[in-house]
């Protein structure tokens, strides 16, 4: 994100540059300094969300790209539309899903014949 960016949604808030300054810890030239950045950080953003209450899609949007940071993959939308390739990964989850679902069921009947075992052996 740039530093244009970056203050036209500041500027959005409807807030003196003054106060959120002091909101964020910051003097005013240190705001002022982000804003004639070419790219802000993405912590100063996340810290800015922070400080004055705001989601990170205020300044990144939802628009028509979602990006997963946990491992790095992202995935393209735009709006309710899916495309093939969320179509093929939504298909993926649910498989995913129901393989999970299975392994769930197979791990408490294991469980439980571990249990009957213990009590057969204790009788013993």
């Amino acid at each position: 994100m740039t530093g244009e960016r970056l203050k036209q949604i500041l500027l959005n808030t409807g807030e003196s540059m003054t106060v959120i300054s002091r909101k964020l810890e910051m003097s005013t030239q240190a705001l002022n300094s982000l804003f004639r950045a070419a790219d802000v950080r993405t912590g100063t953003v996340e810290k800015m969300c922070a400080a004055l209450g705001l989601s990170i899609t205020d300044f990144y949007g939802t628009g028509d790209t979602i990006m997963a940071t946990d491992n790095g993959t992202a995935f393209k939308g735009n709006g309710n539309t899916l495309s093939a390739n969320d179509t093929q990964f939504l298909a993926l989850l649910d498989r995913s899903s129901q393989q999970l679902s299975v392994a769930q069921t197979q791990l408490t009947t294991s469980q439980q014949q571990i249990n009957d075992l213990i009590e057969i052996i204790k009788k013993k």
